[in-house]
């Protein structure tokens, strides 16, 4: 049987202009994924199509929140699901905002970490479609005995430094606290050159460089508020690339690559992770805020939008777990008491691993810290 990296790997680094021969060698790594006990069938045919599955929308019965913390059932682990590792003794109170929140796994985070008592914005780029979320999540609570789980949501371009400028403002002038940062949102091996409202390539702008703008502006909010927690959604596909990050960012069309943009916006990831849990530790108040990267599972989600249908198919026949199931190591990381004073990680299965070399790389990060201030300065972010 094929390994869970083998798998994934198989998944995520092939070329939509690579099928043929290797299709049917990383379909054939995948089918024990295709066709494991615990994912049913229709999460497979849910996955691919972008959906939720209706069991997913329901909230499992109050023994089974925080069971595996507990020790009522199996440890934290890959089939561990969002509410069996959602500690709720920490929550209530507390602040939470939840990019990509309306799907995927951000919306089974922002669901439990709302089950538990705080107060979550969701934070969309289509304002319509978060609010319809929010009412599915209110159902699902409210039907689990949460009479007025408290949701807010928030309209966030990550794809626009203004439009993330305009929400940090906003948000500070209010004089609100922040407890809990998930970094959730993005996309995924998009087919064509595409570039941001900025002129940035579409995948550094979404999964690094607006959530590093996001982050950056919030900082002083998140030490004020500390004990805060900041997890980044990053990859096993950070692995992939065979060299250190680029310097030359954002990449340009004419050395465009769908995969290899992905792969290199998810070292980003995890290397802004441990430069942030860095710079914190050296900031006056910082060492109360901890940050943390996160690789969820294979799972076909809404991410995978801009794939054509061969390419959706595939990752919903190679995931290894369901939308739920993906979200656990987000509240793991977000909610556990285990984790307190614990940064500057990489998280997978709901335990710490080893980031790849390229992404252990002290000095790259500080570099690409240092290349994205100075790409966020010439944009007139700061002013």
């Amino acid at each position: 049987m094929a390994s869970v990296k083998g798998r994934f790997y198989a998944s995520h680094f092939l070329s939509r202009r690579r099928f043929g021969k290797a299709t049917v060698i990383a379909a054939a790594a995948g089918a024990a994924a295709a066709v494991s006990s615990f994912l049913p069938c229709q999460q497979a045919w849910f996955g691919l199509f972008g959906g939720k599955a209706a069991a997913e929308l329901r909230v499992p019965a109050p023994e089974l929140i925080g069971s595996a913390l507990r020790g009522d059932g199996p440890p934290p682990g890959k089939r561990s699901s969002a509410w069996e590792v959602l500690d709720v003794s920490q929550l209530p109170g507390r602040t939470a905002l939840v990019t990509g929140a309306n799907s995927g796994i951000g919306y089974h985070t922002a669901m439990a970490l709302a089950y538990g008592g705080a107060r979550v914005l969701l934070a969309c780029r289509d304002k319509e479609r978060g609010e319809k979320a929010k009412l599915e999540m209110q159902a699902a609570l409210k039907e689990a005995g949460r009479a007025n789980p408290d949701f807010e949501v928030v309209q966030l371009d990550l794809a626009s430094l203004s439009s993330v400028r305009d929400f940090a403002n906003s948000f500070k002038a209010q004089g609100r606290p922040l407890h809990l940062l998930c970094l959730n949102a993005g996309v995924m091996a998009i087919p064509a050159y595409t570039t941001s409202a900025d002129g940035f390539e579409m995948q550094f702008a979404t999964n690094h460089l607006g959530h590093f703008a996001l982050t950056r502006a919030l900082m002083d909010t998140l030490v004020a508020s500390a004990p805060a927690r900041v997890v980044t959604l990053a990859s096993e596909a950070h692995r992939a690339p065979d060299k250190a990050l680029s310097l030359d960012l954002p990449p340009s069309a004419g050395d465009y690559s769908d995969w290899s943009a992905y792969q290199q916006s998810k070292l980003a990831n995890v290397l802004f992770s441990s430069e942030l849990s860095r710079r914190l530790k050296a900031l006056k108040g910082g060492e109360g805020v901890t940050s943390n990267a996160v690789h969820p599972g294979v799972i076909s989600t809404p991410l995978g939008r801009q794939q054509f249908l061969k390419g959706r198919a595939l990752l919903g026949l190679l995931q290894d777990r369901s939308e739920v199931q993906g979200a656990a190591t987000s509240v793991y990381c977000l909610t556990a008491q285990a984790m307190d004073g614990v940064t500057g990680g990489y998280f997978r299965d709901c335990s710490q691993g080893e980031p790849s070399t390229h992404a252990a790389d002290t000095e790259a990060a500080k570099r690409l810290w240092e290349v994205s201030e100075r790409l966020l300065a010439e944009k007139g972010f700061f002013s």
